[in-house]
């Protein structure tokens, strides 16, 4: 695949289909995939095009996520039917492909796994999780935790970040998703 025609082809998309705030994030987002990228030596257009795209649908309805997920082929867990919410990376990359034609596994993989995370996450998913949470245009982000996260090792990063969304997720609804309970028993038996 060709990158830059493919960074331009997928950031028109995206400037057409979100809102400008959310354009914003995904902005920042990718910046900082790609920041993360070069650090960890990933290929940086992965992480623009995973960090541009993986809002896409975020700022669909929920009837539209669930009926973009039941097309995508992988199913429909209960927690997902209860909060669709949770189906907006996977319905990025859902219309990244349909939209765009774009297909690297990777990259799509990425934004689905942006929301939850999950065990066996690549380097490129972990990526997206950690620039997702710690762009600087995220107001509940403190400045002295994105400062201490970014000074970590991968791992420590996603585990950190992980923590983080767990304790909202637990504050705000106290439902966490199975993914991020399996990442975050990896994360922690990897961590010895």
């Amino acid at each position: 695949m060709d990158s830059i025609p493919w960074r331009s082809r997928v950031a028109a998309l995206v400037e057409a289909s979100l809102s400008r705030p959310r354009l914003v994030h995904s902005r920042e987002v990718a910046r900082l995939a790609c920041e993360l990228c070069e650090r960890f030596r990933v290929e940086e257009d992965k992480g623009y095009i995973a960090g541009i795209a993986h809002d896409l649908a975020r700022e669909k309805e929920p009837s539209e996520l669930l009926a973009l997920c039941q097309s995508d082929g992988l199913g429909l867990s209960d927690i997902e039917g209860q909060a669709p919410l949770l189906l907006h990376g996977r319905a990025s990359a859902f219309l990244l492909q349909r939209l765009a034609g774009y297909a690297e596994p990777e990259v799509l993989q990425a934004m689905r796994d942006h929301v939850t995370g999950r065990s066996g996450m690549g380097l490129l998913s972990r990526i997206l999780f950690v620039a997702d949470f710690l762009e600087p245009t995220r107001e509940f982000v403190s400045p002295e935790f994105r400062r201490r996260t970014s000074g970590l090792s991968l791992q420590e990063m996603v585990l950190a970040v992980l923590e983080r969304k767990m304790h909202y997720v637990r504050v705000a609804s106290g439902v966490l998703a199975p993914e991020s309970l399996a990442l975050h028993k990896e994360l922690k038996e990897n961590a010895g």
